[in-house]
């Protein structure tokens, strides 16, 4: 099996490509101890994302344990998440909580 995503955290339902991912192209991850096997559903360019598992419009993407924003849209285990399907909420959190800039 050859290692294509970066997974940080084992609560992400993404992942990162390590190198493009043609569409069909079989991809098995372990994460918490579960193997998800699924196909790409389109192109994924290296340095984008992958969804590992179905997101429901309006639910969290979390990437490296952080949220990074909410779907737009459902979103199929394989599809490509990019902001075409995804609102950022970076820098949102920072300007509701202050930051350490603002001083």
């Amino acid at each position: 099996m050859s290692e294509v995503l970066i997974l940080d955290q084992t609560k992400d339902n993404v992942a990162v490509a390590l190198q493009t991912i043609a569409n069909g192209e079989r991809v098995t991850v372990l994460r918490n101890g579960d193997e998800l096997s699924f196909h790409a559903l389109e192109e994924i360019p290296a340095g984008h994302k992958l969804a590992l598992v179905a997101i429901e419009k309006d639910q969290t993407i979390m990437k490296y344990g952080y949220s990074i924003g909410r779907a737009t849209q459902s979103i199929q285990a394989g599809q490509l998440v990019h902001a075409h399907n995804v609102r950022s909420i970076r820098g949102k959190e920072l300007l509701e909580e202050g930051s350490a800039h603002d001083a």
